[in-house]
């Protein structure tokens, strides 16, 4: 899978996730939990050891990473160890929002413990690691949200198996909030392509929707 290394493909490519993962929860509620938005913060998980946040506040975007498989767990290494170099408003916003969801307990303390960070210069994205070190240290459950809009549209198509209502709700979703990310939307059409696999799933997905200030009707 192809990805873009920038800002705007990220953003867009969080919401495309998230709003994905609300319009299938409805069908499969158990895989609810793997995207969501809390303010400014999305955050991901697979259920195998990976997740991650980013966290977007104006012109600023901080990533933080942790995968339970990677070696770098095996000793202790400081978070800030990942973050030199990191531009100091970029840091302050790691350690304000980011990084308090990535809380872990070491030698009896509660605190950050990641694997890979990156943030943003501008609209590029950057890091001290290399990509492919992000990207084997739990960073590849981004690689679709990294991804152009048709290729991602096509990975998470293929993820939960959607039919072409489900697929064409989440693009008319996906455009009305990237449109206008501040405002809130309400969704009173095509309701029933969320009730009809279940009370549970219709919760879990409305739930998820929410999130991202998308209330059904």
């Amino acid at each position: 899978m192809s990805y873009d290394l920038n800002v705007k493909t990220l953003y867009e490519g969080c919401y495309l996730a998230s709003i994905s993962c609300a319009v299938m929860s409805a069908k499969f509620p158990e895989l609810s939990f793997e995207h969501s938005w809390d303010g400014t913060s999305y955050s991901v998980q697979d259920g195998f050891g990976s997740r991650g946040t980013v966290t977007f506040e104006n012109d600023v975007c901080v990533c933080a990473i942790r995968s339970d498989n990677s070696e770098r767990l095996s000793h202790f290494i400081p978070y800030t160890y990942y973050f030199e170099n990191c531009p100091v408003q970029n840091f302050r916003l790691a350690e304000e929002e980011t990084l308090q969801y990535l809380l872990d307990e070491r030698n009896g303390e509660i605190l950050p413990v990641i694997t890979a960070c990156f943030w943003n210069n501008g609209n590029e994205l950057e890091s001290n690691d290399s990509w492919k070190d992000i990207f084997s240290n739990g960073g590849d459950i981004l690689i679709p949200q990294l991804s152009s809009f048709e290729i991602g549209l096509e990975h998470w198509k293929n993820y939960y198996d959607m039919n072409t209502a489900e697929l064409n709700l989440i693009v008319k979703l996906f455009k009305e909030k990237v449109s206008n990310p501040q405002q809130d939307i309400r969704l009173a059409d095509d309701v029933e392509i969320l009730s009809k696999y279940g009370l549970e799933g219709f919760k879990e997905a409305k739930g998820v929707l929410e999130g991202m200030c998308i209330y059904v009707d």
